[in-house]
């Protein structure tokens, strides 16, 4: 990776995570702002004791009324948006503001109790409007839209009223538990759109956090997706974690705090009325009758009034209640003495009907998104299969050694070596570079409109390729590059007025790592060439093993980000329709990642296992194929020693004897038995060849003797191959936590094949001595 390419990471990583930080605080605080709303109970104007309220009822205006500029229609409130539509260069469109203006005065608020005032000429700038759009005309390239608030709309308010006997007042500039919010809609409409906000928010800001990891990881070069995995659970799990947490204590203190001061409130209100008739307020805990005699002074509207603002502070200690009512909330607020707020005793007939109240309640919910839940866990899906498709590619990778040309068997393999034209005077001709190659891609774009919309469109594309040879220090291995993965370096790009040119080629004496599987040549069908087959990879690259894997790892974060997202926001939208929303919630939400992370462990780990355990039956096929080659050749060479070294009777018995002992192979410990026995014999009867010079001149005994120096070799190349695949299966088996997986599996460890030191020693065969 360039120097330049980390610092537009870290750059990245910078920004993300400021966009991260920002999103998700504005998300957490719109979840704050719905929880208050949820403690403010919508109650009559009479029946508030003052404070943090909810009411709802009729506009009625006071002495000055609005006339809204555009329809000329009589209102209390109006906003009027005049916009322009702009055209650019591309032939795009937009709208630019060319005025907006909005204006508010005071006016009264009826309900079935009674009137109040509502403060909003002087505070309109302090109060959130939310209000139906009534008008909107378009009239060439200019549009009007205008809100408004008329009189006889019925409106919902929350702010902080002043409880005057006379004409109760409702104002926006107090210090309280209290949103500002003046609206067309419901108190449940505009709870629920909070509830939104704050989810897309809070998805937006964990969605950053995840992109965040993502760049990081690709600053730092990191390509083990377990790591940058865990990365995403400690930053998630941190980030909701704190938020539930903080969550946590608002509800919890500042739940008790609303109960708190909406009970004394309301003591202060009752007890003004009662002492104006020299009645001692009894207190909560009775459930004093107002029908009593001793309550006979009190006039019919201020019964009422008491039995309001009794209700009132009850269902604000039930919110509360039903806050607390669960886990953690529970056990925090034992922890921090705020689980029992006094208790309200109401008489019989208010117990019912606050208790209707209670239970007519519905919590914030969000609309059940079904179709788009349905479609967001299918994009998941999609891209964690695609995601572990890059991955088990990567595994591969790393748990597959790199062979050399000599030691390639049948299947997968991984090679290394310098790229050789099979003619290098019938080399292909790079058509931009005009570079010899064996393989290159050619694409002519042509850019299309202007500016910003200006994109370059592919108008032709071509792939010329032409098989070549990977050679190492122990031979070369023929390649046919057709239907392969190419990552190449060497690009070359031209542009001529508005069409551009690029080449990327493979050309020879590039460094090469390949991956893929080796099959017969169909040509001569005595050797191996490396070629596409549908059931492996198959990459050609002139990149390096490490860049090759960084790459793909990159990639297959790059998924998982975006899966991770999708999954964090399907987990918070369901905590959200399902109206608690709770700092369990945040919990919820924050083990997504541990849980996905779980899951995908497993899964790369047993396939691990598998592929590693496959690879050892692969070797030990190989061992077995060797051998019943070897099997058959030994008659031959038989037939060959009894015509020209009769006098060796005993080299002779030693090859009958390999002929029928490979009948018997049939495990590891057979097969090193074997194969000890078959090294003495071809060692001496190399020895003996050796010995005679005039038998090497011979052509059929020379051919014999490149043979039994080919054999030893593939001996030693598949018996390696074979002990390194049981090692490294043997090895992950013992590692944590790979031998959990192991156990619950039953997989079991296979035994390496061990030869005797003494079938490597050359046998004292003096044939001199015997011929004398």
């Amino acid at each position: 990776m360039q120097w330049y390419d980390r610092r537009v990471g870290a750059l990245a990583v910078v920004a993300l995570c400021y966009f991260a930080l920002v999103l998700s605080n504005e998300g957490f605080q719109s979840v704050l702002d719905f929880r208050i709303l949820e403690r403010t109970p919508l109650t009559t104007i009479h029946g508030a004791a003052g404070g943090e309220s909810q009411l709802q009822g009729r506009v009625e205006p006071s002495d000055e009324v609005l006339t809204s500029p555009r329809t000329n229609t009589k209102s209390v409130y109006y906003r009027h948006l005049v916009q322009k539509e702009h055209r650019n260069s591309e032939g795009g469109t937009s709208w630019r503001t060319l005025k907006d203006e909005s204006r508010a005065v005071d006016f009264h608020l009826t309900d079935a109790s009674g009137n109040a005032n509502i403060r909003a000429k002087h505070q309109r700038n302090l109060i959130n409007w939310s209000v139906h759009q009534s008008y909107q005309q378009q009239s060439g390239r200019i549009r009007h839209t205008e809100w408004r608030i008329e009189p006889g709309q019925q409106i919902t308010v929350f702010g902080w009223l002043h409880a005057d006997p006379k004409l109760p007042t409702v104002t926006f500039d107090e210090i309280g538990d209290y949103l500002s919010i003046i609206s067309s809609f419901t108190g449940a409409s505009e709870r629920s759109e909070l509830s939104a906000n704050a989810i897309f928010l809070l998805w937006g800001g964990v969605s950053f956090l995840v992109l965040m990891c993502c760049a990081l990881a690709f600053t730092l070069g990191l390509h083990r997706v377990l790591a940058f995995l865990g990365l995403i659970t400690v930053a998630s799990s941190t980030l909701l974690i704190s938020y539930g947490f903080k969550s946590l204590e608002s509800d919890v203190q500042a739940g008790y705090d609303r109960v708190d001061s909406q009970l004394k409130r309301t003591e202060d209100q009752i007890t003004s009325v009662l002492e104006n008739h020299n009645i001692i307020f009894p207190g909560w805990q009775l459930p004093f009758n107002l029908g009593n005699p001793e309550y006979g002074a009190l006039t019919d509207l201020e019964k009422e009034k008491i039995n309001n603002w009794r209700n009132t502070a009850y269902l604000v200690r039930s919110r509360y209640m039903r806050q607390i009512n669960r886990f953690p909330e529970k056990p925090y607020a034992i922890m921090r003495g705020k689980a029992k707020p006094p208790v309200i005793a109401l008489p019989v007939d208010q117990q019912r009907i606050a208790d209707q109240a209670v239970q007519a309640y519905q919590p914030t919910r969000v609309g059940q998104q079904l179709i788009l839940t349905f479609v967001a866990l299918v994009l998941i899906a999609i891209l964690a299969w695609l995601a572990f498709r890059l991955i088990k590619v990567k595994r591969m990778q790393e748990n597959l050694p790199t062979s050399k040309t000599m030691g390639v068997v049948f299947g997968l393999t991984e090679l290394k070596g310098k790229l050789v034209a099979e003619d290098e005077g019938a080399c292909l001709i790079g058509p931009v570079s005009g570079f010899a190659c064996t393989w290159y891609h050619y694409e002519i774009q042509e850019k299309r409109g202007s500016g910003k919309r200006s994109s370059w469109h592919t108008i032709h594309e071509e792939t010329q390729k032409q098989p070549f040879y990977c050679e190492d220090d122990e031979g070369k291995l023929r390649v046919f590059p057709s239907k392969a993965e190419i990552i190449t370096k060497h690009k070359s790009t031209s542009q001529f007025g508005k069409k551009r040119y690029i080449e990327r080629r493979l050309q020879p004496g590039d460094d090469l790592y390949l991956l893929g599987k080796a099959k017969a040549d169909k040509t001569t069908g005595n050797s191996l060439v490396l070629s596409h087959d549908k059931e492996a990879p198959y990459i050609i690259s002139n990149r390096s093993e490490a860049e090759v894997m960084f790459i793909k790892a990159s990639k297959a974060m790059l998924l998982l980000s975006l899966g991770t997202s999708l999954l964090f926001g399907v987990g918070l939208w369901i905590g959200g329709s399902n109206g608690n929303f709770s700092s369990a919630d945040f919990v919820t939400a924050a083990l997504i990642a541990p849980l996905f992370l779980t899951i995908f462990l497993i899964v790369l780990m047993y396939n691990d296992l598998i592929f590693l355990r496959q690879r050892c039956a692969r070797n030990w096929a190989n061992i077995d194929v060797s051998l019943k080659k070897r099997a058959t050749l030994i008659p031959n060479l038989e037939r060959v020693v009894k015509r020209y070294l009769e006098h060796e009777n005993r080299l002779q018995q030693a090859l009958a004897e390999l002929r029928t002992e490979r009948a018997q192979v049939e495990n590891v410990k057979a097969a090193d038995a074997y194969m000890a026995h078959e090294s003495r014999v071809i060692d001496e009867l190399s020895l003996c060849l050796e010995r005679y010079p005039d038998l090497e001149g011979h052509q059929v005994v020379t051919d014999f003797n490149r043979r039994l120096i080919t054999l030893e070799n593939e001996i030693a190349l598949i018996r390696a191959g074979f002990n390194d695949s049981v090692m490294n299966f043997n090895t992950r088996l013992q590692s944590f936590p790979d031998n959990l997986l192991a156990i619950a599996f039953k997989f079991d460890r296979l035994t390496a094949l061990q030869f005797d030191k003494k079938a490597h020693q050359l046998p004292a065969v003096d044939l001199q001595q015997k011929n004398s």
